[in-house]
């Protein structure tokens, strides 16, 4: 194993041109929470309340517990719980409305950082796997925007999200739910606790939600790209309220790399073992894996009539360790030019050590009485260096 850094290649002649390189979701029923507790009840309608990750079935019994709302965030958190309906009795044009949450000493969170949905349910025919059964399930959440109906003897959820301002009070905080029909009124209060402490706008915990844009484009039938875009783009604005990222973000808008300088393929960037910048260049002595050479993946324009140094800092993984840089050529056509290499052994150490190859365009060299030009040929246009641990 090697590693290499501040390498530099340094054109002679009448200038100097000299390069460096530095080398999740989980649903349970609700009935298992802690956090489904009976709020009203009375001839018209049980309400009760359950957290945001329970699925509530049109059947799910009600619960026994009492209690009362309550929920918990970070400043900068969105917080979202269920509201569930069980009329006794049909109830007809349905409105709620959520007042502002306010502290004892003053403060206010409004009520325009709250939002209602609707929770709609889908009926499945093909159960997904051999656990599940075929029935009703609750999936969309459209905005609730218009009254609703309730039928008797069935579960009714609406689900409300609380968006804590980054720049609010933490404490206790109180808002009321009115729930209003025909026939019938309620009010509710929310206790809303806002911990000291706020989250980050950019996430630091990683999540990954597997939604393609080929999905989108089947689940709402849509025909053309600007309608994908328009779509996808309110898929993203959800995922960023929430904090969460999608797998396949750039399908509509790829990402595009582009690096100066030279470029290197088969070792490993290391930033470990440095000498100088962030990373050194690490070349393993292995031929079974892709790392035994390193390369530089773009041709150096040349001039054979010039010379040239090569400078670099190595250091091995073993005392007098031998590694070998290699130069090699190419035509104007970007052709190999065979038998004709520059190269030399090198003895490593353990510490960091100064090298250097130079390539003169009049003088020759031996090496274990094996004669080999060091000049660049004649038509020679290009040049890239390699790497050899061994």
């Amino acid at each position: 194993m090697i590693w290499l850094d501040n390498i530099a290649f340094q054109k002679g002649g009448k200038g100097k041109h000299i390069l460096f390189f530095f080398f999740l979701f989980m649903f349970v029923p609700a009935s298992a929470s802690s956090y489904v507790e009976l709020i009203r009840s009375d001839k018209y309608c049980k309400v009760w309340w359950s957290g945001s990750t329970y699925k509530v079935m049109k059947d799910t019994p009600l619960p026994e517990k009492k209690g009362e709302i309550v929920v918990r965030a970070a400043k900068n958190e969105t917080e979202s719980f269920q509201v569930v309906l069980h009329p006794l009795t049909d109830l007809k044009n349905i409105t709620i409305a959520v007042s502002d949450f306010r502290k004892k000493d003053g403060a206010l969170i409004s009520r325009e950082n709250v939002l209602v949905r609707k929770v709609e349910y889908v009926h499945v025919t093909k159960p997904s796997g051999k656990l599940h059964t075929a029935g009703w399930y609750p999936d969309p959440l459209p905005l609730c925007q218009e009254p609703f109906d309730a039928s008797a003897a069935t579960n009714t959820p609406v689900w409300i999200t609380v968006k804590v301002p980054g720049g609010a009070a933490p404490g206790k905080y109180k808002a009321e739910i009115t729930i209003q029909s025909e026939l019938w009124e309620t009010t509710t209060p929310i206790e809303l606790n806002i911990w000291d402490f706020t989250l980050p706008d950019t996430p630091t915990m990683r999540s990954g939600f597997n939604l393609k844009t080929s999905l989108i484009k089947e689940y709402h039938n849509l025909e053309t790209e600007e309608e994908l875009k328009e779509v996808t783009d309110r898929y993203f604005r959800s995922f960023k309220t929430y904090k969460i990222s999608p797998y396949y973000f750039y399908d509509l808008y790829p990402i595009k790399k582009n690096i100066k300088g030279l470029q290197w393929s088969g070792g490993t960037f290391d930033p470990g073992t440095v000498y100088e910048g962030r990373y050194s260049y690490q070349v393993k002595d292995n031929s079974t894996v892709a790392d035994a050479e390193g390369r530089c993946t773009r041709l150096i324009e040349i001039n054979p009539e010039h010379p040239y140094l090569l400078n670099w800092q190595a250091k091995t993984l073993a005392k007098n360790q031998k590694y070998a840089p290699t130069v090699k050529c190419y035509d104007e056509n970007k052709e190999p030019i065979y038998w004709s290499l520059k190269w030399g052994v090198y003895e490593g150490s353990e510490t960091w050590k100064q090298d250097s190859l130079y390539i003169d365009p009049e003088v020759f060299f031996t090496y274990e009485d094996l004669p080999d030009y060091r000049p660049f040929p004649d038509n020679a246009k290009y040049a890239r260096v390699h790497l050899y641990a061994a």
